[in-house]
């Protein structure tokens, strides 16, 4: 390759690379007010999630006779309709939504880039296939696929993750293309081609990691949307069913009883916000910072 075309693809002289964008949102969070605020209250959740079940006694499904008792020293957040202990199935149940809530978005987010890069690293025709399935899923309104799925599959908690898999998978998958598409004309990408490199190297090495951060910038910022989700589809019976302990679970059986026992309903509530408060504010310091970076 001749000296003119190195300069060109900017392989002779250049400037000093810019920061890795993975390096940038762990900066973006950690020195940014708004990332510290929500590192401490996913922290604080998480250390609650793990600590109460070593710490006590109590099983998720014991029921010590007492039924609808006020919090107290026994019971820090008090008893349930039945009798069993409300701080307990509230840690139990948070594992289970927050856990169920991320594992949702990595497979939604892994489905939909290697939908979105294909499309935007392949032929027309595999593009033009590709968007036309997402754009005809994307035009259904949010909660029917969930529905339809859970209905057709049986109502379990498995199955309800599975549909909100599908449900964001296209949403994810036109994002990831945009990112893809908006890549071509980067300067390694474009050596990279020059020299001869494959299509799926190129995708694989270079526009996989560059749209994989921007991707978890999204997912971060969706999480407590998919927590709103599966605890709100949970609430209608269409997930994790009674006595399983779950967020969405504690929901239905606290509002069935919140004039004698308004803890009920408010413990589930109170943590479901702390969660998204936390994952939003976490969200919103990695898109700040990486939107900083993009306009260097």
């Amino acid at each position: 390759m001749s000296a003119s075309a190195l300069e060109l693809v900017g392989l002779r002289r250049r400037p000093a690379p810019a920061a890795a964008p993975g390096a940038t949102v762990v900066r973006a969070v950690t020195t940014r007010a708004t990332g510290r605020a929500g590192l401490v209250l996913l922290t604080l959740v998480a250390a609650f999630l793990v600590v109460v079940p070593l710490a006590s006694s109590q099983d998720v499904y014991a029921q010590d006779g007492v039924q609808l008792q006020a919090p107290s020293r026994q019971h820090l957040l008090g008893t349930d309709q039945v009798g069993r202990d409300v701080l307990v199935r509230l840690a139990d149940g948070g594992r289970r939504s927050l856990g169920g809530a991320l594992a949702a978005l990595a497979a939604a987010v892994l489905g939909g880039l290697v939908v979105g890069v294909t499309a935007a690293s392949g032929n027309r025709r595999v593009d033009g296939l590709l968007m036309r399935a997402v754009d005809a899923l994307n035009g259904l309104p949010p909660l029917v696929i969930p529905i339809a799925l859970v209905g057709a599959l049986g109502a379990t908690y498995t199955n309800l993750l599975l549909a909100i898999v599908v449900s964001y998978v296209p949403s994810y998958a036109r994002i990831a293309r945009s990112f893809a598409e908006g890549l071509r004309t980067r300067l390694d990408i474009v050596a990279a081609g020059l020299l001869g490199v494959s299509r799926t190297r190129i995708a694989a090495t270079h526009v996989l990691p560059a749209v994989l951060t921007q991707m978890l910038v999204i997912a971060t910022l969706d999480v407590g949307a998919v927590i709103v989700s599966l605890s709100g589809l949970s609430f209608l019976g269409l997930g994790a069913q009674a006595p399983t302990p779950e967020w969405g679970v504690l929901l239905g059986d606290g509002q069935m009883f919140f004039t004698p026992a308004p803890w009920l309903l408010v413990a589930p509530a109170a943590a479901m916000t702390v969660v998204v408060a936390g994952a939003n504010l976490v969200g919103e310091a990695m898109r700040d910072g990486l939107a900083e970076q993009s306009g260097r």
